[in-house]
């Protein structure tokens, strides 16, 4: 669905507002939830996360949210997953863009100067 979401999940930052969306913080669900928003029926849903253009392309990606005090931790498999899948389904060599620490550390560094 979006890279950047991917990696979001991947390095354990999830917003706590997701965590009552479901009991595995990695699954679909929670997944969904992020991008597209959560609701239950009789019960207050949780609101999707930001989406903005990616420079002046038509391609739109889920913006991480970092809080100050973020702590990163391998949490998903997915992007694992995905490469495993391809090279054995294609059989092909495979090469990944795949958004990286640094990226989310210059997002952590601007959020810290805005408070």
């Amino acid at each position: 669905y979006d890279q950047v979401l991917d990696t979001t999940l991947m390095v354990g930052a999830i917003p706590s507002r997701y965590t009552s969306v479901s009991t595995d913080p990695t699954d679909l669900t929670t997944y969904f939830a992020m991008a597209r928003g959560f609701s239950k029926a009789g019960e207050k849903g949780v609101t999707a996360m930001e989406m903005t253009k990616w420079f002046d392309t038509n391609y739109h990606y889920i913006v991480p949210e970092l809080v100050p005090d973020q702590k990163f931790k391998f949490s998903s498999k997915k992007i694992l997953q995905k490469i495993f899948l391809y090279s054995c389904l294609q059989k092909l060599e495979i090469h990944l863009v795949i958004q990286n620490h640094i990226n989310l550390k210059e997002i952590y560094q601007k959020l810290k100067k805005k408070m």
